[in-house]
């Protein structure tokens, strides 16, 4: 069976402790997540812009339809 993958992208916004928990949450949950990138921007201490690519694996080509 083949495997696509299917991908998200998300910005979020806060204080290193308000990244940091969020990425250990996402770290943490049942379902598997495969990381794609993530870039780390500092727009004005303490206040930091991360940008974050994550995947999920499946069978199923149409794996969201909007």
């Amino acid at each position: 069976a083949a495997l696509y993958r299917h991908g998200v992208e998300l910005t979020i916004e806060g204080s290193y402790a308000d990244v940091v928990a969020f990425l250990l949450a996402v770290q943490a949950m049942p379902q598997h997540i495969l990381w794609g990138g993530l870039q780390l921007k500092v727009e004005q201490h303490p206040k930091m812009v991360v940008t974050l690519r994550l995947y999920t694996l499946s069978q199923d080509r149409n794996w969201l339809e909007i």
